[in-house]
């Protein structure tokens, strides 16, 4: 499953390019993995996990969860599972970064572009 992300929607390229777009799919999430169980909380994401397959439950197991690492961990194997199934999910939370204004995350996934922002 690929995203492809044109530049001139306004949101930031982030992945592999492919026919001239940018791709960010599933493999760039599993290669990222590590450094995102570090960097998110996955409760700034809920509104983005509701109304998904299992999102409800997904939500009360990470509002239950003491500890931030477990949490990133449910949160990025969701991510991982329903992105199969919901071709918009990782669209929408590289929107969701974006929104958080989470521009370090998003250099990391791409470091040929610099997302500056307030």
């Amino acid at each position: 499953m690929f995203i492809y992300i044109s530049s001139d929607q306004g949101f930031p390229s982030v992945g592999r390019k492919r026919r001239g777009k940018q791709v960010f799919s599933r493999k760039d999430l599993k290669r990222h993995m590590s450094m995102l169980v570090e960097e998110l909380e996955p409760r700034h994401f809920l509104e983005l996990l509701k109304g998904t397959n299992d999102g409800d439950y997904v939500v009360q197991t990470i509002l239950t969860t003491k500890l931030r690492r477990d949490r990133s961990k449910l949160f990025l194997s969701y991510l991982m599972k329903s992105s199969a199934k919901d071709k918009t999910l990782l669209k929408r939370f590289l929107d969701e970064l974006t929104k958080l204004k989470m521009h370090h995350i998003l250099d990391i996934l791409n470091p040929g572009k610099r997302h500056i922002g307030m």
